[in-house]
């Protein structure tokens, strides 16, 4: 991981505190939380659609050979 990184972020939620309130912090943290869920959950989804298809592929392949 890039501590490079983590400054960026830290300064971003810093700049972030000092413009909003409380509760608007609070609604920003649950929706950037569901956000890299849903991201989470996308590349999840992919990586099972992926090894299907090779799955699929490789066995399609083993038959022809028949």
């Amino acid at each position: 991981m890039n501590c490079s990184d983590l400054y960026v972020l830290s300064t971003i939620a810093c700049q972030l505190s000092n413009c909003l309130t409380d509760e608007e912090l609070a609604v920003l943290s649950a929706d950037l939380t569901t956000l890299a869920d849903m991201l989470a959950s996308i590349l999840a989804h992919r990586a099972v659609c992926e090894v299907h298809a090779n799955i699929t592929a490789l066995t399609q392949d083993g038959c022809s050979d028949q």
